[in-house]
């Protein structure tokens, strides 16, 4: 009974962190787009900069 509970524990914390881990890469992918749209915005305005990208 004891390995089962232990099994169920590590597991049940193995969800938790990934769910957390999908949660906090949501939110960044979210904040680093929309830098990366003005940021591309921005370069593209000016072609000489463009070329760079």
């Amino acid at each position: 009974m004891g390995t089962l509970l232990i099994t169920f524990n590590l597991l049940g914390g193995l969800a938790v962190f990934l769910f957390g881990m999908k949660i906090t890469s949501d939110g960044l992918q979210k904040t680093a787009g929309q830098k990366r749209r003005q940021l591309q915005s921005l370069a593209t305005a000016n072609q000489g900069v463009a070329h760079e990208f």
